[in-house]
């Protein structure tokens, strides 16, 4: 993550004040290779919010980003959770906790998900790796996986379910770099478990 060097905290807006109203929105913004947010995509929604958020952030300045020393556009999720006690808060990739409060929510057991309705979005993926030795041998298949994610929607444990053991390398690696939307109950963000597939097909 590149160092913000310039912040703009989104309004609150006052229809929501008056209302009572709270949201979480979550933006994926293209950071260019002067540390501009070039392009802001709206992920999650929640619209009296959604156009405090869009303003803030592209007023934001980072530090460029390098790879083999030149630098480079990235893309980067934030999550904004707006409170009426806390005016507004943002972390990236996922909500803003205090340290006490992560310690007490992480404590508590992760909830198991089904597929469906009132599923955390997936907001990344990277392309699974097909191991080479595999794709030159033929070999496809799907392998099934139970992930646990931490309360910000990052993946911290992997559990192989169905395996293709030419195949479960490329699958665990990609599924490392995958991140949900944060999972709220009762309006707070809990670890949760689901299932991922990744198939494999020469075709």
């Amino acid at each position: 993550m590149p160092a913000r060097i310039k912040n703009v905290d989104p309004d609150y807006p006052k229809t929501a004040l008056d209302s009572g109203v709270r949201g979480v929105v979550i933006l994926a913004a293209d950071v260019d290779e002067s540390g501009s947010v070039s392009n802001v995509i709206l992920m999650k929604t929640s619209p009296v919010f959604d156009e405090s958020a869009i303003i803030a952030v592209r007023q934001w300045q980072f530090e460029p980003t390098l790879a083999d020393g030149k630098p480079i556009t990235i893309t980067i999720v934030i999550t904004f959770y707006f409170d009426l006690k806390e005016e507004s808060r943002e972390e990236f990739g996922g909500v803003f906790l205090s340290p006490e409060e992560e310690e007490e929510l992480s404590k508590l057991p992760p909830i198991r998900l089904a597929p469906g309705p009132g599923h955390p979005k997936l907001l990344k993926r990277i392309p699974m790796g097909y191991a080479e030795k595999a794709r030159r041998a033929g070999i496809q298949g799907m392998v099934l996986l139970e992930l646990e994610t931490d309360l910000q929607g990052r993946i911290k444990n992997i559990i192989v379910v169905k395996s293709v053991p030419e195949l479960d390398d490329g699958a665990i690696q990609a599924a490392r770099q995958l991140i949900y939307e944060p999972f709220l109950y009762d309006g707070k963000p809990r670890r949760f478990i689901t299932m991922h597939t990744t198939t494999f097909s020469l075709k």
